[in-house]
C-alpha cells in the first residue's frame, strides 16, 4: 500500500456525535439505565474492563429474556431512531464537498475520508441515518456480538476497550480496510515503512469527548509528525472530563458538539464546524505544498 493524498477525520460516537447510544437502546426496552450502569461500574471495580463488562451484561440480559428479541437485525432497526447533534449527518457530506470544491485540492487529488471508532455497538450505529441508507462515513468500528443459530446473542465478538480503539487508527494509517481487519486482525501488525503508510498521523484529525478517547488522542498528538485532536462536549453546561483538561490532551477545543454550517437565520458556522474546516484546509495545503516540492526541481547553484 502506497501513500495517497488522504485526509482522515475520525470520530468517537457517544458524546461526540450523539447522546449515549447504549442508554438509548436500553430505554427502548424500558430498562432502568441507572441500575445498568451502576452494575457495570461495580464490575469495573471488581476488575472487569468497562467495555467488556457492559457488552457481557447485555448478553446476560438477552439470555435471561430481559432483551428477548435483541439481535443484529433488531439493533439496526432501533439504530434508525437515533438522533444526532445539530448539523449531522449532513455535515459529513458537506465536509467532503468542501474538499472537493477546492480546485487546489482537486488538482492534488485529495480525498477526505470519515471514520467512526467507538466503544458503542457497531450494528446499532450502522442502523442509524449516519450509515443507512446513505453511507455518510467510510467505515464504523465498534463492539459486536456473536449470534447463535436462532439469531440470539450468545457472547461478545469484538470489544473496543480504550486502547483497542488505537488498533483502528493504525489500520487507517497503514491502509488496511475494514473488511480485511475484521477477518484478519493480525494484519494490523504488519511492517509498513513510514513513507509508505497510506494516511500519516499528521493527516488525521481525531474528534472525541471523553476518557475513552485518551489513548487515541495520545497516539495522534504525540506522533513524530503529529495530527490534530479536537475536543468536544455536548454542551457548555456540562462538565468537561477532568482527565482531558488536566493533561491538555486535545490540540484545539473543547467545542460544543454543533456541526452546523449556519446557526440561526443570519448566523455563521458553529465554532466546531469552522475549526474542522480550518484544520482540513491546513492539512490539504500542506499536501499541496509537499506535492509541488516533489514536482519542481531544486534550483541549481
Amino acid at each position: 500500500m502506497s501513500r495517497e493524498n488522504v485526509i482522515a477525520v475520525i470520530f468517537d460516537c457517544d458524546g461526540t456525535l450523539c447522546k449515549d447510544t447504549t442508554t438509548f437502546l436500553l430505554r427502548r426496552y424500558g430498562q432502568d439505565t441507572a441500575v445498568f450502569w451502576k452494575d457495570v461500574d461495580s464490575m469495573a471495580k471488581a476488575g472487569w474492563d468497562p467495555s467488556l463488562a457492559y457488552v457481557t451484561k447485555i448478553c446476560d440480559m438477552v439470555r435471561n429474556g430481559v432483551l428477548l428479541d435483541l439481535n443484529n437485525k433488531r439493533l439496526r432497526e432501533i439504530g434508525a431512531e437515533i438522533s444526532f447533534f445539530p448539523g449531522l449527518p449532513e455535515a459529513f457530506r458537506e465536509l467532503k464537498q468542501f474538499v472537493h470544491q477546492d480546485s487546489r485540492f482537486r488538482k492534488a487529488r485529495i480525498l477526505l475520508e470519515l471514520y467512526i471508532i467507538t466503544g458503542g455497538l457497531e450494528e446499532l450505529i450502522k442502523g442509524s441515518k449516519i450509515y443507512t441508507p446513505e453511507k455518510y462515513v467510510d467505515d464504523i468500528f465498534g463492539c459486536t456480538f456473536e449470534e447463535d443459530s436462532n439469531g440470539k446473542f450468545v457472547r461478545p465478538k469484538s470489544v473496543l476497550t480504550f486502547t483497542e480503539k488505537t488498533k483502528f487508527l493504525f489500520a487507517i494509517n497503514k491502509g488496511i480496510v475494514g473488511e480485511v481487519l475484521r477477518t484478519d486482525p493480525y494484519e494490523v501488525n504488519k511492517v509498513v515503512p513510514q513513507e509508505e503508510r497510506r494516511v500519516p498521523f499528521n493527516r488525521m484529525i481525531y474528534v472525541g469527548d471523553g476518557p475513552s478517547d485518551v489513548p487515541c488522542f495520545s497516539i495522534i498528538k504525540n506522533a513524530r509528525q503529529p495530527g490534530v485532536v479536537v475536543g468536544v462536549w455536548e454542551s457548555r453546561r456540562e462538565k468537561y472530563p477532568f482527565q482531558i483538561v488536566k493533561g491538555q490532551r486535545h490540540t484545539i477545543g473543547p467545542f460544543t458538539a454543533d456541526y452546523r454550517t449556519q446557526i440561526g437565520p443570519e448566523g455563521g458556522p458553529s465554532d466546531l464546524r469552522k475549526n474542522l474546516e480550518a484544520q482540513i484546509t491546513t492539512i490539504g495545503l500542506e499536501i499541496v505544498v509537499e506535492m509541488e516540492k516533489r514536482v519542481i526541481p531544486a534550483p541549481e547553484w
